[in-house]
């Protein structure tokens, strides 16, 4: 018998199920399918009562046609199922339990468990194995709602470690299979190649970081049999087996540079002092682009105070390269110099967010040397200052500080920063407003552009209630005035704070001025204003979005969001009537919520500056 065409009748039939057996009456798709089956009748006589059924359906009325298709349906669907095959191809053997690598075999049995309905794995399953835009944020929140507890997501989650977005595959090898834990570990085995590519890396990380670092015969096979990638992964996971210190040596002067990386940084890992020698020994090197990382990382004490030796001895060696008999060659004078100074620059990175006293000195000492070549001493001198800020302590932040009076441009925006900390509100402004009074001066356009960069951190609509530098409310209350003479806009409203006659006057002009939402800082102006407690702060927002056409405001940003926010419940109905003419259909109802927001609001005055959830609903809307 053909199947072939009884599937094809199968198919039509189930289109009529679904569009209406009325269509049915003359239906030509159905009509052609007739000689098939008379001329196949011969070896199955079935199939012409088949062909029977399907001509009295295209016959049949609208009255009839009902009784027809089901009749046929029927008769279809009892032959189809005489068709199937039930057996099951192969033998049988015995389950063989999963033994835990690394572990007892009394721990391998897992409690697994299917409690989600299909309907919600379908979703999480396709973003899981298919392609597409969109998958990430699927499986993010199935992460959130504890969906990987069910077992049937299991081999999809390890699949997706080959994901071609490797944001997925990070996110799942991060976050997803951990929270499986153990159970994901008979997959991962099963499915480890070790000369497979990225993706398999994925899974010997993952073999190993759910075992506690119980895999060691396994990871040190990949390191020697795996692919590239297989390998670097597995050499860089040998720094929690301290007993292949001899091998990571070894593998450290591989002749690929990668593999040489992985295993400076499995070294580092170790700590010991074979491992701390070969790390200085790579420093000292050609390799010292890719030691600096892991000798960073390296928390060996003896090996800090070797590097701090080495970067003195690079120093005094400039330095002589410096006072060098001016009668020498000079091609062969610079070209040693800067040699001296790119190892240097090499020793100093090594060297960042190492605390120790005796790194603070020898910075110190480099910082102010003035017998260093001065064509390398500008940038080696910045990044030790650098260096310093990030160390954070009262002693270096005063330090650099006291460097403001050598009028060193490219330093004085460290003593700067450094004062932001380590001075009071008062001292700060007295130290350094001298150098902003004239913006057209270089030492103002630096400070303002760093006064900028740091007032930008500062959330114009929130409370300041994260760590900071130093918050608006900790800025001493001159500089305000001192940013109005500037006419420092942006620095006015992000550290105004309440009510003031001249700041309020100030901004009040300039959005006179510049009256359009679409004018960079005008939103920041009027929500300054509302913080000052303009009395026209409300009405000049309304007329400003009501100045913009339908198709001008397409997208309601974070800002906008927040500055409508702050409009009085009585205008609720005025931005629902604004809201009603916007052009674009998702701006349109954020608007309306909005609207919905601000008109629950109390009726307090005192309580009105922020709508009842409007934190809540910029955050689910924004972030």
């Amino acid at each position: 018998m053909s199947i072939l065409v009884l599937t094809d009748l199968h198919r039509e039939v189930r289109r009529l199920f679904i569009a209406g057996s009325g269509l049915a009456a003359g239906d030509l798709r159905l009509a052609k399918l007739v000689p098939q089956l008379r001329h196949l009748s011969g070896t199955a006589p079935v199939l012409g009562k088949v062909a029977d059924a399907v001509s009295q359906l295209c016959e049949a009325d609208r009255e009839r046609a009902p009784g027809k298709l089901l009749e046929l349906g029927a008769l279809l669907h009892a032959i189809l199922y005489t068709q199937g095959d039930a057996d099951t191809k192969g033998g049988f053997r015995e389950f063989e339990p999963y033994e835990p690598l690394g572990g007892d075999a009394g721990s391998g049995a897992f409690a697994l468990a299917t409690p989600a309905t299909f309907r919600q794995l379908k979703p999480l399953i396709d973003a899981l194995t298919e392609r597409g835009s969109g998958r990430l944020e699927v499986i993010r929140q199935a992460c959130e709602a504890g969906l990987f507890a069910d077992m049937r997501t299991h081999v999809p989650a390890v699949i997706a470690l080959e994901d071609p977005s490797s944001e997925i595959a990070e996110f799942v090898a991060a976050h997803v299979l951990p929270a499986i834990g153990t159970p994901a570990l008979p997959i991962l085995d099963n499915r480890l190649e070790l000369e497979g590519g990225r993706g398999d890396a994925r899974k010997l990380q993952l073999i190993h970081r759910l075992t506690n670092a119980g895999a060691e015969e396994l990871v040190v096979r990949a390191a020697s049999e795996g692919s590239q990638e297989v390998r670097i992964a597995a050499i860089e996971l040998l720094a929690d087996y301290p007993g292949q210190e001899a091998y990571l040596l070894e593998q450290s002067r591989d002749k690929k540079k990668e593999v040489r990386r992985a295993a400076l940084h499995a070294l580092a890992g170790l700590g010991t002092g074979n491992a701390a020698a070969r790390l200085l020994e790579a420093l000292r090197s050609k390799d010292q682009d890719i030691a600096v990382e892991p000798v960073r990382l390296c928390g060996n004490e003896r090996l800090t105070a070797e590097v701090i030796g080495y970067a003195a001895a690079l120093t005094d060696q400039l330095r002589s390269e410096g006072q060098a008999d001016a009668s020498a060659d000079k091609a062969a004078k610079e070209k040693a110099a800067a040699a001296a100074a790119e190892k240097l620059h090499y020793a100093l990175q090594a060297l960042d967010g190492k605390r120790e006293p005796a790194v603070a000195a020898f910075l110190m000492n480099l910082v102010p040397d003035t017998t260093l070549p001065a064509k390398e001493a500008a940038n080696l001198r910045e990044q030790a200052a650098g260096l310093l800020l990030d160390m954070e302590t009262s002693g270096t932040d005063l330090f650099l500080h006291d460097l403001r009076d050598r009028r060193d441009l490219r330093l004085l925006s460290y003593s700067f920063r450094a004062a932001m900390r380590a001075l009071t509100a008062a001292e700060w402004y007295d130290a350094y407003e001298p150098f902003v009074r004239n913006r057209k001066q270089a030492e103002a356009k630096e400070l303002l552009e760093v006064m900028r960069n740091a007032a930008l951190r500062f959330d114009i609509m929130e409370d300041h209630d994260e760590e900071r530098e130093r918050s608006p409310k900790e800025w001493d209350g001159r500089w305000i005035y001192r940013f109005i003479e500037l006419d420092e806009t942006e620095l006015v409203c992000r550290l105004v704070q309440g009510p003031d006659d001249k700041v309020e006057a100030y901004l009040s002009g300039k959005f006179a001025a510049e009256p359009k939402l679409i004018k960079h800082g005008t939103v920041h102006i009027l929500l300054a204003l509302f913080r000052l407690g303009h009395a026209e702060a409300a009405e000049l927002t309304m007329k400003a979005f009501e100045a913009m056409t339908s198709r001008q405001l397409y997208y309601l940003d974070r800002e906008k969001a927040a500055l409508l926010l702050q409009l009085p419940r009585e205008y609720a109905d005025r931005l629902r009537m604004y809201a009603e003419g916007l052009a674009y259909e998702g701006v349109k109802n954020e608007m309306l919520e909005i609207a919905e927001l601000i008109g629950a609001k109390p009726e307090q005055p005192e309580q009105t500056t922020k709508g009842a959830g409007w934190i809540e609903w910029i955050k689910r809307k924004m972030y």
